[in-house]
């Protein structure tokens, strides 16, 4: 039975990570900021670190690079709460960067659409979800995106932590869904009404023109007039 040490500075969100663990058999210990890992580390023994990277005081690449000092083989779980594609990219080359010139053991996995009755930090597939069922998203762009149960992606990223190869990249994916197959889907389960789906970007400003004629505002139209008049 593994021992995780969780270091995350949210209190609710690491109470949260160290349920999800608890409830799977693992042996979960928290702790909010980088010195109270360091202390830790010395007094016990882990099998994996789940390890924020913005904490206060000390962040989560000095805890890294102290932790390897003491032990090059624990295995390190990185989380971080940057979305954009720029910072992850950038996140990516400098951890596989690390390994090729430095011989860091690492690997990188890349999550898709986060769904499930366990994200407790409500990522964007799931928020999606819930304005639906609220009636909060009366209209959305038809497109594609991959979904995976996050309970399949937690169990996905300690085995790619455990048994992964070092340089290595992991997409972790499952089944691509149409929006609108989602929405429908979500409508059915969830018995709220189903939202519009547009076609396509471009279609919009064609429908939005004769809506702006009869819109109070002044202005070329946009998409927000034709939304407004769903």
């Amino acid at each position: 039975m593994a021992h995780i040490l969780v270091v995350e500075d949210d209190k609710s969100l690491n109470k949260s990570i160290c349920l999800f663990l608890q409830q799977r058999g693992f042996i979960p210990q928290a702790c909010f900021d980088g010195e109270e890992a360091f202390q830790l580390l010395y007094k016990h023994s882990f099998d994996i670190i789940l390890c924020d990277i913005m904490m206060p005081v000390v962040d989560g690449f000095q805890l890294i690079n102290h932790v390897r000092q003491l032990n090059k083989e624990i295995p390190i779980i990185m989380m971080t709460a940057k979305e954009d594609f720029q910072s992850k990219a950038l996140a990516t080359q400098a951890v596989l960067g690390a390994v090729r010139d430095r011989g860091l053991k690492a690997c990188v996995v890349h999550p898709s659409g986060i769904l499930g009755p366990e994200d407790f930090a409500v990522g964007e597939t799931t928020s999606t979800m819930i304005q639906i069922i609220n009636g909060e998203m009366p209209a959305g762009i038809n497109g594609s995106f991959n979904l995976c149960d996050v309970r399949d992606l937690a169990q996905g990223t300690i085995l790619a932590a455990t048994k992964g190869k070092s340089g290595h990249c992991y997409i972790l994916g499952n089944k691509e869904v149409s929006f609108k197959d989602f929405s429908r889907m979500v409508s059915q389960e969830a018995g709220c009404k189903k939202n519009k789906t547009l076609p396509s970007l471009k279609t919009i400003p064609l429908f939005g023109r004769p809506v702006g004629k009869t819109s109070p505002q002044k202005g070329n139209s946009s998409p927000d007039d034709y939304l407004q008049h769903l």
